[in-house]
């Protein structure tokens, strides 16, 4: 009687569009971990990047080609692309910390290249 009981249940769950059952273990779509608003502040911090670019950075920005037209950074690709990258690769936490470490080498007496996340 006991595995009958199991059985339906499993098959009932199976049937179910809200669970979801891998490697025996029941998840719900509505589970934290499976939600698409876990990247949001990902999103968000590559979005910011992104406004900074087009509006602030002398690389990339609107006004940068008049005034540096064969780009102002020492580095390739330029910080805030390598922000954007180590975010894309790295995700929020580890990725701001490596992109905060690269502003940080930026300075006067670095030899800069190619650094890449």
């Amino acid at each position: 009687m006991i595995n009958s009981e199991f059985r339906s249940r499993g098959k009932d769950l199976k049937r179910n569009p809200i669970f979801e059952i891998r490697n025996w273990k029941i998840l719900s779509k509505f589970d934290i971990r499976n939600s698409k608003f876990w990247h949001l502040p990902l999103h968000f911090a590559i979005g910011l990047v992104g406004l900074y670019q087009k509006i602030f950075s002398p690389d990339h920005s609107f006004w940068s080609k008049a005034v540096f037209p064969h780009g102002h950074c020492k580095y390739t690709p330029s910080c805030s692309e390598y922000s954007k990258l180590s975010l894309q690769k790295h995700g929020l936490i580890k990725g701001s910390l490596k992109s905060l470490w690269r502003i940080f080498r930026c300075h006067p007496w670095s030899k800069g290249g190619l650094d890449l996340p």
